[in-house]
């Protein structure tokens, strides 16, 4: 995906250095990316004939190359913008994938996932809040109204909302599971025998 965002951000024909289209995503996304990524997915975008590297301009920092979309580029990022994937089950997240295995994993161990889960939960929803409180000027230094930007944030707290529920449900399961005791196995009577003949 990361690959077409990048298209994306060239995708007005501009040219543009990578440093500049990190610094994009960032304010795009309010996302913190490794520049290394995007370095490593423009070379590829260049080699599968997406992106080109153009001329700098005359003075322009020598160590910055510069970065145009193709109308190749531009015709692979409307096909992907167009084509949504088709919604499905089987990709219920990080936290689901581990609940599947909790019957098979020791008690202390899931109880401590569980607890660093909800720690690493809480610290993300209180970037969020924070990011959400910025003022707009401070999140977005050129001073645009980032209206989407602030529909994407409200979106990412609601998923988190989403998984600290799910998180106490399968806490507040299994703490009933240690509680209520293992029922007790009877032999099943013979067919047609009562209870008091022996």
């Amino acid at each position: 995906m990361f690959r077409h965002q990048l298209l994306g951000m060239l995708r007005d024909g501009e040219a543009c250095h990578g440093y500049a289209l990190v610094k994009e995503y960032v304010r795009r996304t309010g996302v913190e990316t490794n520049s290394g990524y995007a370095y490593r997915d423009l070379q590829k975008l260049v080699e599968d004939g997406l992106v080109e590297v153009v001329a700098k301009e005359k003075g322009a920092d020598r160590r910055r190359r510069p970065y145009r979309i193709t109308e190749k580029g531009r015709r692979c990022f409307d096909r992907w913008f167009s084509d949504i994937p088709a919604p499905h089950l089987g990709n219920d997240g990080e936290l689901a994938a581990r609940a599947i295995f909790f019957e098979e994993v020791d008690g202390p161990r899931v109880l401590d996932v569980l607890d660093r889960w909800r720690h690493d939960l809480w610290v993300l929803r209180a970037r969020l809040e924070r990011q959400l409180e910025l003022p707009r000027a401070e999140a977005d230094p050129h001073g645009a109204p980032d209206a989407i930007l602030s529909r994407i944030l409200k979106r990412r707290r609601r998923v988190v909302a989403l998984e600290l529920a799910f998180l106490d449900d399968l806490r507040a399961g299994l703490d009933r599971d240690e509680r209520e005791p293992e029922p007790t196995t009877r032999r099943p009577q013979a067919l047609g025998r009562s209870a008091t003949h022996t």
